[in-house]
């Protein structure tokens, strides 16, 4: 994420470590994390020409039990069908999760400034930015996460 042009107040990125918020949940209340690598919720984002859609769990684990992705989006949230007691446990699983994101001891808080950029594992840290006045320019790019583990492989780096 770059910071193309900056004449604001506020407008703070905050990152968040989504491993760290998973093994928090985990240590508190570890069968509603368990739920949360069960129950999937579906995201929608429609702009810029898209409607990107994608329907995984909160916390996704590989075949041994290790996290590898947090998905968390209030903002992207698309209508969630669920049989009662999965619609349940999902609602208490976005709450608590949205408290250990919210909580000030989980946020890395940083004004860009213009020409600054962030590079993070889309995977694991979860991004936002406070509410600004003025004007601010972003650009933001994606790299699949596939092609960047080709590459490290190709390196012995994985």
């Amino acid at each position: 994420m770059l910071c193309a042009a900056r004449d604001a107040v506020g407008g703070d990125s905050i990152l968040v470590d989504g491993f760290n918020v998973a093994a928090e949940l985990k240590s508190q209340d570890e069968d509603l994390y368990r739920d949360m690598t069960r129950i999937s919720l579906t995201g929608v984002y429609k702009g810029d020409g898209h409607i990107l859609r994608s329907s995984r769990p909160v916390f996704r684990e590989d075949l041994n039990g290790h996290l590898t992705q947090v998905s968390f989006n209030n903002y992207d949230r698309d209508t969630v069908r669920l049989n009662e007691a999965h619609m349940k446990r999902a609602y208490e699983g976005i709450i608590a999760i949205d408290q250990f994101l919210n909580l000030p001891e989980n946020q890395w808080r940083y004004p860009l400034a213009e020409g600054e950029m962030l590079v993070f594992d889309n995977w694991r840290l979860l991004h936002g930015r406070t509410s600004y006045q003025g004007t601010r320019r972003m650009a933001g790019t994606y790299v699949n996460r596939e092609d960047f583990e080709s590459k490290l492989r190709r390196f012995d780096l994985l």
